[in-house]
């Protein structure tokens, strides 16, 4: 009984965020809600959007990070809600999706067209070790947060096709040159005017700059996205500013060798570590964790 009762905690700008722990499944449901500043459609006009993300939980079970919503979601999610037009009739891929919040928020104000992507991961729970800590069996690659992704947009898919919005899921590991054409070709033809071109417009991303060691592969991959599209590389993304972490330096230096070297910061707020309670994830000494949102393009 305990185990399914909401656990009441105060998220970023006095929203309140209910936490169910399902006790038949790995994931909690948390449900996200927020005022939309602007009608979401001209014959059935909202105002307010109510998003169900799933969390895995527990996600150190299986070493899979992006299970749950990080700082950088959160801040990412109300830059776009601040900032709607960013997003709005727009073709959008999110690289590193997690639980898909930020591109699901970007379905939900209006894009034209979203696909989350996520890689096969490593489930370190299904690894066998000796008695010598040595491994006796081989990770075991899981599409658990595609499946997780997968299950996030059911649970909005009322809110899409209200608006009619296309949103999907992608298999996407970083420099993977066949999962970055697969995604390329299901944009392709989406935009009238652009039939048989590359139509992605934007790319997304939240805490996906964490390792310095990734940035390559992820700056990289954002490059390639944009092959034979019309539009200007855009990535906008957010990164939590915090120790061992990849430094804005580093970051730029990774977009400037792939000739995204237009770089600049378009926000930086700070939110309460109470978002990360119940999580697992470190708590911070600070009250405050600070974040910061950035774009970059060619």
């Amino acid at each position: 009984i305990f185990a399914m009762m909401p656990k009441l905690i105060t998220g970023w700008k006095g929203e309140w965020w209910f936490r169910v722990l399902n006790s038949k499944s790995l994931v909690s449901f948390s449900t996200h809600e927020w005022t939309c500043k602007e009608t979401l459609s001209k014959s059935n006009p909202k105002t307010e959007l109510r998003l169900q993300i799933n969390e895995l939980k527990p996600w150190q079970k299986h070493s899979m990070v992006g299970g749950i919503i990080w700082p950088g979601g959160y801040i990412l999610r109300d830059f776009l809600f601040e900032h709607p037009y960013l997003v709005k009739d727009k073709y959008i891929v999110e690289v590193g999706s997690g639980t898909g919040i930020v591109g699901l928020a970007a379905g939900a104000l209006g894009a034209s067209s979203v696909i989350l992507t996520e890689k096969m991961t490593t489930d370190m729970s299904k690894i066998i070790y000796e008695s010598d800590g040595s491994i006796n069996e081989c990770p075991v690659f899981s599409d658990v947060l595609l499946n997780l992704l997968q299950q996030n947009i059911d649970n909005n898919a009322h809110i899409f096709q209200n608006i009619g919005v296309n949103v999907e899921v992608m298999e996407l590991s970083w420099t993977n040159q066949l999962h970055i054409k697969n995604i390329i070709k299901k944009m392709e033809g989406r935009d009238k005017e652009t039939v048989d071109k590359n139509s992605i417009d934007l790319v997304l991303g939240s805490d996906v700059t964490f390792s310095q060691n990734s940035l390559p592969l992820l700056f990289s991959t954002v490059r390639s996205l944009f092959s034979s599209s019309s539009s200007i590389p855009r990535f906008i993304f957010s990164h939590q500013l915090r120790k061992g972490a990849s430094t804005i330096q580093d970051i730029q230096f990774a977009a400037d060798r792939v000739g995204m070297n237009s770089f600049k910061q378009l926000d930086e707020k700070k939110i309460n570590k109470s978002v990360l309670e119940g999580t697992g994830a470190g708590i911070p000494e600070e009250d405050e964790i600070l974040v910061g949102v950035y774009e970059c393009s060619q």
